[in-house]
């Protein structure tokens, strides 16, 4: 294996970001983690544009899901865990705080594939993800000695690549770094709207996901259907209960990773969502460049299952459930190759199918074996493409696509940067080069 080809597991990584922490700037940024539990929580209170809002359960309990679609391996971080310190048994004394009754994941391993280099790193998976699942467990408050605020739990996203920079470290190793995920709960008496709009979304994304797994490993992922399930019943309009504001009570969860660098107390991630009230059921969370290089490589996604918790009129006695919050963290690579692929899906442009095409499966193959390395390939040299662009390509190229899914009309500037896109897929291309002539790209060296 050479340097630009490296294993999602090289320890090379780790000793990588062992060799930053000599550096000035790494030292910047581990002073600002010890100061950032008060820099990444808004000093107001929810809803922020990160929050959403759910029923509160008879029993004030919930259950988390969380799915890391990183190559990262996540280990929990116990400064940010006030879980661990509810541990009052006194049932005489009124209470308010957050627990987690039969504990919380340790350690979540990542996704198993390959690093390549070709001026930027991206990640390509590989056989031996059959097994990705959700790593679920449960939440509950006591607030009779008042509503919990300010309860979170995290967890370490280790060795992050900062997969846009051109620069490799002299043994042909990336640049790395540590980011938190967190997670943020409130309990309150909310007054929302509840709407289901990035919902739909979301699980179109996981969806495709889920395709790509099989097709990769060559059988049904069943397994990943614990996690949409659920949430394809609710799409489907089947299950008109996760529309349905049951109860006064409610609460706020948000999730997103802890910020490289941040300015101000109201610093908040890059939020996707059709409603900025607390009210949605889903948020897509993306910190920007300037924000740092390794947060930034890092996508979260949450999804609400709501839950019923009271009967309504005419439905007779409908069975209680729990409010579950899918927690998904993702590579930014794999998440900008699904949503877009998701978005193109949905669209009726021309170009959206040419795109699909450029990026899916070949359907003129049948031997299994050169559909896997041909997708394999595809995939690799869109994400590639992907992190090759400017910022203002890469916004162009955004709204693009968020264009082409609504079968909106695309102006000039998006339909030429979506042709040289589409050239270059089809041509086997991984770069752009803004200076050059529209149809003018950098051919790979075979």
């Amino acid at each position: 294996m050479t340097p630009m080809e490296k294993d999602a597991s090289d320890p090379r990584s780790v000793r990588a970001g062992r060799r930053l922490c000599a550096a000035a700037v790494f030292c910047l940024f581990a002073a600002l983690a010890l100061t950032a539990q008060a820099q990444i929580r808004p000093t107001t209170l929810p809803p922020t544009p990160a929050d959403l809002a759910t029923n509160a359960s008879y029993t004030n309990t919930f259950v988390v899901r969380i799915l890391n679609l990183t190559p990262y391996t996540l280990t929990q971080y116990l400064p940010y865990i006030t879980a661990k310190i509810s541990q009052d048994t006194n049932r005489k004394v009124h209470k308010s705080m957050m627990f987690a009754p039969v504990g919380w994941p340790g350690t979540i391993p990542g996704l198993q594939g390959r690093w390549h280099y070709d001026g930027n790193w991206a990640f390509q998976m590989l056989v031996g993800n059959f097994s990705t699942h959700a790593y679920s467990f449960v939440v509950a408050w006591d607030d009779q000695g008042g509503f919990v605020r300010d309860s979170v739990m995290g967890w370490t996203v280790n060795s992050v690549y900062n997969s846009r920079a051109r620069a490799i470290q002299a043994d042909g190793s990336p640049y790395v770094g540590n980011v938190r995920l967190m997670l943020f709960f409130t309990r309150d008496k909310a007054d929302v709207h509840y709407g289901w709009e990035v919902f739909k979304t979301v699980v179109a994304i996981l969806n495709v996901f889920k395709g790509s797994i099989e097709l990769i490993e060559g059988k049904a992922f069943g397994l990943f259907e614990l996690l949409l399930g659920g949430a394809d019943i609710a799409i489907n309009g089947v299950d008109i209960h996760e529309k349905l504001d049951t109860g006064p009570d409610k609460w706020y969860v948000a999730a997103y990773t802890e910020p490289d660098s941040c300015d101000g107390d109201l610093c908040l991630p890059g939020i996707a969502s059709s409603n900025s009230g607390g009210g949605e059921d889903a948020v897509i969370a993306q910190w920007p460049d300037n924000n740092g290089p390794f947060c930034s490589n890092l996508v979260v996604t949450t999804h609400l299952i709501r839950g019923l918790t009271t009967s309504e009129p005419g439905m007779g006695d409908t069975p209680k459930r729990l409010p579950i919050v899918n927690v998904t963290l993702w590579d930014a690579g794999l998440y900008n190759l699904y949503h877009d692929q998701a978005m193109a899906a949905a669209s009726q442009n021309l170009s959206a199918v040419k795109l699909l095409a450029a990026t899916a499966a070949p359907v003129n193959v049948h031997d299994p074996d050169e559909v896997r390395r041909q997708y394999l390939l595809r995939s690799l040299n869109y994400i590639h493409l992907i992190h090759s662009l400017t910022l203002a390509q890469k916004k162009t190229y955004d709204s693009t696509v968020q264009k082409m899914s609504a079968n909106a009309a695309l102006n000039d500037q998006e339909q030429l940067l979506l042709d040289r896109m589409i050239y270059a897929l089809e041509s086997g291309e991984t770069m752009l080069q803004p200076e050059d002539p529209p149809h003018r790209i950098i051919r790979k060296e075979e």
